[in-house]
């Protein structure tokens, strides 16, 4: 489809920005591939500062990975995970970005065990 939608031969073209519905950026399913990366790469880890970067790079790229597999291909991603000790502290991040409410979206989820906490985001923008 080429984006022009003709409902007779006597109408102007219309143009359709975005994707139809079915090929929108699915929070849920990401929310899935988050959780379960991070519950599968940190269940049984603790927190050693020297393995942080290569850990968080690890996980970054496997995330990515699966969530290439199942969203659209007009689809840009983003994806962020933040890896720290748990010592009962509270964390707050913002993001900031030219975003098209009608097509981008974002998922996020969170693991913790006795030693680790994670968050995992990726972000999906809209490629027209």
């Amino acid at each position: 489809n080429n984006g022009i939608k003709m409902e007779d031969s006597n109408q102007q073209p219309q143009l359709k920005a975005g994707p139809a519905f079915e090929n929108k950026f699915k929070v849920l399913q990401a929310q899935e591939i988050i959780k379960a990366q991070l519950t599968e790469s940190l269940s049984k880890q603790t927190y050693v500062p020297e393995a942080v970067s290569q850990t968080v790079r690890e996980i970054v790229e496997a995330i990515k990975a699966k969530l290439k597999e199942v969203i659209p291909p007009q689809y840009k991603l983003i994806v962020q995970v933040l890896l720290g000790e748990q010592r009962g502290q509270g964390i707050a991040m913002g993001f900031r970005g030219f975003w098209d409410n009608d097509t981008d979206n974002f998922a996020r989820e969170t693991f913790s065990n006795d030693s680790i906490f994670a968050v995992g985001i990726a972000y999906a923008m809209y490629s027209y």
